[in-house]
């Protein structure tokens, strides 16, 4: 009686697996240990979350070991490639993250990257945020401190250009699933 189960039970999540699993995003995200930064170590508090909001994607948050440091990186998977510019667009002009104290400024991550800086909305932080496209995804990494200090442009392009080598590998392992 065990062996029928088994073989029935085994069939049929071979089937689920072939045509209805979802694509976990997260295998996108970097990884606290992808963060080398001079000094500081991160470590994710809380698992990554897959489609956060029901949003196509994944999130993350790292937090520095100091305390004093966090960056959230968010990527929200499209449906096409060709929709990402006006989506990028839209959500530059809608962020939430930071009250951007200047225009967007260019940065050589990912496609049509720009950060933009200032304080959280609440004003208990200082936020920069690169916002960029790569492929179909739309990535926003928010880099967090202690008010009136403000993340090095370099470690926001390393930690970008990191990002983004993530997303090329990782589209790559999803697309052989």
């Amino acid at each position: 009686m065990a062996a029928p189960t088994q073989t029935s039970s085994s069939g049929a999540g071979s089937t689920t697996s072939a045509t209805a699993a979802p694509v976990d995003y997260r295998l996108l995200l970097l990884q606290p240990e992808d963060m080398v930064l001079p000094n500081q170590g991160y470590s994710a508090p809380e698992p990554a979350t897959l489609n956060p909001d029901g949003i196509t994607g994944a999130e993350v948050l790292l937090t520095g070991d100091d305390a004093s440091s966090a960056v959230g990186i968010t990527i929200v998977i499209l449906d096409s490639a060709a929709a990402a510019p006006a989506e990028l667009a839209t959500a530059i002009s809608s962020i939430k993250t930071v009250v951007p104290s200047g225009p967007p400024t260019p940065a050589p991550v990912g496609e049509e990257a720009v950060t933009l800086t200032g304080p959280t909305p609440d004003g208990s932080k200082s936020a920069t945020a690169l916002m960029f496209r790569y492929d179909r995804a739309l990535v926003r990494i928010d880099f967090y401190g202690l008010p009136g200090t403000v993340t090095p442009p370099s470690t926001v392009i390393d930690i970008g250009q990191k990002q983004t080598i993530a997303l090329r590998a990782g589209f790559a392992v999803l697309q052989h699933h």
